[in-house]
């Protein structure tokens, strides 16, 4: 698909695109190709499998490379898989069209950590997947759920807030003032319960502030004017 990605970038403007293809994990641990990195100002993971992506880079020198572009000011993006990735904890897969079971299994692993305290899932609403994340959630309240649509991005301001950008919705879990849950239970046909959960949901314009865990409206206008604008 980098074809098809380079005809989108450049069509918005960026002259500069190269394509960093990753074949193996051998590749990037002694062949990284890392200076294609040099100058980078946007980092940007297509989709897939968000697994392999960690599997791949995580702890090579490419991965700290990239970490590296990102502590100077460099913007890291991704669709899809390359969203997941983007957290500190990642949602690997689990049912999500269907109300979850204690028992059912949501696999979940370490991702690239750029957001802390968090989790992302993706194509959110379309693919029904608010009870996975409703269970993600149950499991480590610590973690703040986050559920994107389908063309809809969040767009993440120096770990502290989020802006959301596009025609779908945001969905925000918060478990941190959860009173009681029944996932630790025995029985694992049993449908899980979840109490005093917060949920949001954000639309274009609107920010989230990720150390007070505040929502907060704004009009959707602001943001197309500042993307017709270039900014």
């Amino acid at each position: 698909i980098w074809e098809e990605y380079e005809k989108v970038f450049r069509a918005l403007g960026v002259r500069h695109v190269h394509h960093l293809r990753v074949e193996s994990r051998e590749q990037v641990l002694y062949s990284p190709n890392v200076d294609v990195l040099d100058g980078a100002a946007v980092v940007f993971f297509s989709g897939g499998a968000q697994i392999k992506i960690t599997t791949l880079i995580g702890g090579t020198p490419l991965c700290d490379r990239i970490q590296r572009v990102y502590e100077e000011g460099g913007t890291i993006a991704g669709t899809s898989a390359g969203a997941s990735v983007m957290s500190e904890t990642m949602l690997v897969s689990g049912n999500g069209d269907e109300s979850h079971k204690i028992g059912e299994s949501l696999q979940m692993a370490p991702g690239l950590g750029f957001l802390k305290d968090a989790i992302v899932d993706q194509h959110f609403a379309e693919r029904g997947r608010i009870g996975r994340l409703l269970g993600a959630v149950a499991q480590n309240p610590r973690l703040l759920g986050i559920g994107i649509d389908e063309n809809t991005a969040i767009v993440v301001e120096g770990e502290k807030r989020f802006r959301v950008i596009g025609a779908g919705g945001v969905y925000v879990v918060d478990g941190s003032r959860m009173a009681y849950t029944n996932m630790a239970d025995d029985d694992t046909e049993r449908t899980m319960s979840v109490f005093d959960v917060r949920l949001h949901l954000l639309s274009q314009g609107d920010t989230f502030d990720l150390t007070t865990r505040v929502p907060a409206a704004h009009p959707a206008e602001t943001v197309e004017e500042m993307v017709h604008k270039g900014a």
